[in-house]
């Protein structure tokens, strides 16, 4: 397994070691930090060291990401086709940022909020479908063979499951477990979705929600939904998906602090 810091690009971010094209390294990074948020201490420490990095380097990062209030880019540079343009960030790349700002910084997390409170708190800010480019309208075609097109779209919705990532990344207070309740139907549907239903979807998101919902506000609804579907279960099906690629290539080491996070949440839970 290669370390986070084999992953690192020249613009110190988190990205494929080969064929470098910064599609994912939003979403990586925003995964990275959320685990790394919800460790202890020498956990923590641990893959900071694998990482060579230090906790004031998320503000590093999010400060060549998060370009403008709730708007985010793929990538800061433009590697591969309009990966830094900001009409590009989908909901599975928005999600993870939702909660590790909560782990980190409470600017972020204002910051994330105001923005995304000018689109009603419904939609990610992907007008354009992803792959679409100005030099490949109209040619590129996905999986079922229909071509991407390169004019405005209807965002990717956000829901329940984000708008409560975004309460949990604020403080705690009574009224908001009542919210949660509601919006935890979410993730104990998607817990139900993973148990009896996990073919064609990627278990990364669901499974960093369950985590932070174990950790921060956990309702009756959230736990259930783990107890349902355990996390060592969603990381199969992670580990399965990433395997899905070059393994020198692929960030496994993401099943491993999934892991030391998900300890040490446990650990805190019998504190509580």
């Amino acid at each position: 397994m290669r370390p986070p810091s084999d992953f690192i690009d020249q613009w110190g971010l988190l990205d494929k070691i080969y064929g470098r094209d910064g599609g994912d390294t939003n979403h990586r990074e925003n995964y990275f930090w959320s685990l790394l948020g919800m460790m202890d201490s020498p956990r923590r420490r641990k893959w900071l060291d694998a990482s060579k990095r230090e906790p004031l380097d998320y503000y590093k990062v999010m400060k060549k990401l998060h370009v403008f209030p709730g708007i985010f880019v793929r990538h800061s540079q433009e590697i591969s086709p309009d990966v830094n343009a900001w009409d590009r960030m989908s909901r599975d790349q928005f999600q993870p940022a939702c909660i590790a700002c909560g782990y980190w910084s409470d600017q972020e997390t204002r910051r994330i909020i105001a923005g995304h409170k000018k689109r009603c708190f419904i939609r990610t800010t992907n007008i354009r479908n992803n792959g679409a480019t100005k030099e490949n309208h109209g040619d590129l075609k996905d999986n079922d063979g229909n071509k991407f097109d390169y004019s405005p779209q209807m965002a990717d919705f956000t829901g329940p499951e984000i708008w409560g990532n975004l309460i949990r990344s604020t403080n705690r207070k009574w009224w908001k477990w009542l919210i949660l309740f509601f919006f935890d139907i979410e993730i104990w549907g998607g817990a139900v979705k993973w148990k009896y239903f996990p073919k064609n979807n990627i278990a990364l998101n669901q499974c960093l929600s369950v985590l932070q919902s174990l950790d921060k506000m956990p309702t009756p609804l959230s736990v259930w939904g783990e107890k349902i579907m355990p996390i060592e279960e969603y990381n199969i099906y992670i580990l399965d998906h990433l395997d899905d690629f070059h393994k020198e290539d692929t960030m496994i080491f993401l099943t491993e602090m999934i892991k030391d996070a998900h300890a040490s949440i446990k650990e805190r839970r019998k504190r509580r």
